[in-house]
């Protein structure tokens, strides 16, 4: 069996952030704090690939640390929105309620770090809930920041739900702006199968 040069860089890379604290306690052993330490370290890492098969052995409170991190205005920006993008990967009703809730928070719009949130947001609700969390993501669609819009059209392109195509054909003639117009016609072209 061979690797990716990339694949074992990254495997090698998280092995050795996260070897020093695997080595204090078994995942079933590990406290809150420990595990939401590890996801921290974790989701700094320049090399990441959020995966479960890194996620899941950190320990059972995974997305409820996953959520703590968001939330925390100490931690870094980037560090955030890896947390938000790693929510993808756990779809419940308390990841999409949260999920909802950063997309919805009146302190996140407007600032640079509340974009980005709310932009990951957007994608996680795409590739996480697929199109059960269209109407979420169609709430956003005439956000005033076109970063926040073209993130709900990535969004709906990732939820893949072809009963959207007439709405983001629409959508795509009366949108003034134009990077928003192009990531509505990527999402339109993901859907289309092309």
């Amino acid at each position: 069996m061979r690797f990716h040069p990339r694949t074992l860089t990254v495997a090698l890379a998280l092995l050795v952030t996260l070897l020093p604290l695997a080595a204090a306690a078994r995942p079933a052993d590990r406290s809150p704090d420990e595990q939401r330490a590890m996801l921290v370290r974790l989701l700094g890492d320049k090399n990441l690939e959020l995966d479960r098969r890194f996620l899941d052995p950190i320990g059972d409170d995974v997305p409820h640390q996953l959520v703590l991190i968001a939330d925390l205005p100490s931690i870094r920006a980037l560090v955030r929105v890896r947390a938000l993008a790693a929510l993808g990967l756990y779809p419940t009703v308390v990841t999409r309620r949260y999920l909802t809730g950063v997309l919805n928070e009146p302190d996140n719009a407007g600032s640079a770090v509340g974009t980005r949130l709310r932009q990951q947001a957007l994608r996680s609700l795409g590739v996480g809930f697929g199109p059960e969390a269209v109407d979420d993501i169609l709430a956003h669609r005439r956000d005033r920041a076109p970063a926040i819009r073209m993130s709900v059209a990535n969004a709906l392109g990732d939820a893949r739900d072809p009963r959207v195509l007439p709405t983001l054909e629409q959508w795509l003639g009366a949108e003034p702006d134009l990077t928003v117009r192009a990531a509505i016609d990527d999402a339109i072209s993901k859907l289309r199968g092309r």
